[in-house]
């Protein structure tokens, strides 16, 4: 069983697949954005984005049809008022978007609310929904806000298990771990990995029976003192305290929250993502699911390395860093060498030929095979900060 468990996960670790580190996704400004009423799920809303050659959030729009659909490959047109969206995974089909002018056409779960929001024909192959819509965050707001609803960034759906290991493969949860699941639902990734490896965790999420459903099935599952979950905004989270993040949001919620990250996580925290990328910021691993229809990525926090830093001999260090990828020139007994594309794991860099550094607040500790401990102290004021 160990052999097999060790063979297996050096498949594992073989099948992640590294990006090319001079890659780039960029989140530019879409040219089109949808706000869908959801019919499934009562005063809950999906956003669909429209960008020059790319489409986002289309999953949660077809889940409202029970259909898997991905955003990765996507692409749209418009023909007059009509869109047309054609995808490719993990098969080819088309959604069509169509506003309806005849309010009778409309039979969904609100009929009796009379909402003012405008109507659209949704058509996924042969199935068809008229839904409420609006193209303005701000009318959709004013609606909730009307109603008394909770405003839920991302429609909650339930993390597969097989999603949830690898989760786990890429994290390695251990006793010593604080968890944070942002959007948890009902707490089951924190179940999970308190059961399994003791590992503390704490979760935010704006529905209170998702909140209490996870206290349910916690305190069953005998893990209750190890969960704090809280019926909070998961930007008033407190991140300081964390060793991993779990996310299951959008390309949308992940780039307001990276600013977060670089603010509170300390160097070292791995957050790992269900399906959705945070925009310039490369993953340091990919795993996608068996089927092809999901994916887990997965970062760990960069130090920030950037900087002047001097030797006690002389020698000076210069990095520029991009999250974590860093670009180095040192000068020693005369002679400058530049070396680019390096990347940071956590609070240490590998610098080639040069050996591996380790940073501890100003100071840049250099080890390299031979030769003694060298110890560099950045030059005060020459930190870079984060370009995000």
């Amino acid at each position: 069983m160990r052999l097999r468990f060790i063979f297996s996960f050096l498949v594992f670790a073989a099948s992640c697949n590294q990006p090319q580190q001079k890659q780039t996704i960029t989140l530019d400004a879409p040219r089109k954005g949808y706000w869908f009423l959801s019919e499934k799920f009562p005063y809950q809303f999906m956003r669909v984005e429209l960008y020059d050659n790319h489409v986002e959030g289309l999953p949660s729009l077809t889940m409202e049809f029970r259909v898997k659909v991905e955003s990765a490959g996507a692409a749209w047109k418009a023909e007059g008022d009509k869109i047309q969206i054609t995808y490719k995974r993990p098969e080819s089909g088309t959604v069509s978007l169509a506003p309806v002018t005849d309010a009778k056409m409309y039979r969904g779960r609100y009929q009796s609310d009379k909402l003012t929001l405008p109507l659209i024909e949704i058509r996924l192959g042969k199935d068809r929904k008229v839904m409420h819509y609006t193209e303005s965050e701000e009318e959709m707001d004013r609606l909730l806000r009307a109603k008394n609803k909770l405003r839920l960034d991302v429609v909650w759906g339930p993390t597969l298990p097989e999603v949830i290991e690898t989760m786990f493969r890429f994290t390695h949860p251990t006793a010593k771990d604080v968890m944070f699941d942002l959007g948890c639902g009902d707490a089951r990734i924190l179940i999970a990995a308190a059961k399994r490896f003791g590992t503390r965790g704490v979760g935010y999420d704006l529905d209170p029976k998702l909140i209490e459903r996870g206290k349910t099935v916690a305190q069953q599952q005998k893990v209750g003192e190890l969960i704090t979950l809280k019926t909070e905004n998961l930007f008033a989270a407190d991140l300081s305290a964390a060793t991993i993040v779990a996310i299951y949001l959008s390309d949308r919620i992940n780039s307001k929250l990276k600013p977060k990250f670089f603010r509170e996580l300390k160097p070292g925290t791995q957050i790992v993502s269900h399906n959705w990328h945070m925009g310039d910021w490369q993953y340091d691993g990919k795993k996608a699911m068996e089927d092809k229809s999901r994916v887990v990525y997965y970062w760990v926090m960069p130090a920030n390395f950037s900087g002047q830093w001097l030797a006690d001999d002389g020698t000076a260090l210069t990095l520029h860093q991009h999250y974590q990828i860093a670009d180095a020139e040192v000068t020693e007994a005369g002679k400058t060498q530049k070396i680019e594309n390096q990347r940071i794991q956590g609070t240490k860099l590998n610098l080639q030929n040069l050996g591996s550094f380790e940073i501890s607040g100003e100071t840049l500790a250099q080890q390299k095979p031979g030769a003694a401990q060298r110890i560099f102290r950045r030059k005060t004021g020459s930190m870079e900060p984060f370009s995000l």
